[in-house]
């Protein structure tokens, strides 16, 4: 075997290690949706991931309020710290999705997906009882709680109406045997050197 195919069998390998295919898994509870957080400034609700992950949109149900700008954030709450993602869609009644969002999640932590209604508090985020055991609601009074835990009051026999998608990076099962092949290849390889050397 030359140099140059003993140095691109490896290459080779690495490039198929790599090759991954993204797995969507959803937390679905946007049936949970009996009551309504009217009166209150901000809402959140905490989610935790087991593995890393990407999140890649998020959805909420929102109550008969005005289409107005309202302020929607992610923070880490395992960490701390400013706002991982924000955007400032328009309300609207029903479901409000937030798409495009591609945020890398770290295993373990606890992420809060929080709503900020900024100038109307007359209806808010739908709500229903405890069906998400890996997070809480939470409410605030506050206008701008800016991710902190210490603003909110802890509702933790009930969640909000919510959906989040996320996406694990699962290899594909075709690139592992064509991985294998490879480094049969090199083992194959590096034995003939062997002999012919001797």
């Amino acid at each position: 075997m030359t140099p140059r195919v003993a140095l691109t069998l490896p290459a080779l390998a690495a490039s198929l290690l790599l090759t991954t295919t993204a797995q969507a898994t959803e937390l679905d509870y946007l049936s949970n949706n009996a009551s309504s957080t009217g009166g209150w400034w901000s809402t959140a609700q905490t989610f935790t991931v087991d593995s890393a992950q990407t999140l890649l949109s998020y959805s909420f149900m929102g109550g008969a309020a005005p289409q107005n700008a309202y302020r929607f954030s992610i923070y880490d709450w395992t960490a701390g710290g400013a706002a991982l993602y924000t955007a400032t869609p328009t309300w609207v009644y029903g479901q409000n999705d937030i798409e495009g969002i591609d945020l890398r999640l770290q295993a373990g932590h606890t992420y809060a997906a929080e709503v900020d209604t900024v100038t109307f508090t007359s209806f808010g985020v739908q709500f229903g009882g405890d069906v998400y055991a890996g997070g809480s609601g939470y409410w605030s009074q506050d206008q701008a709680p800016n991710g902190n835990p210490a603003a909110f009051q802890n509702f933790s026999n009930l969640d909000t109406a919510f959906r989040a998608e996320l996406a694990s990076a699962v290899p594909e099962p075709a690139s592992i045997g064509l991985l294998l092949a490879g480094v049969c290849l090199l083992v194959v390889a590096g034995r003939h050197r062997v002999r012919r050397d001797a």
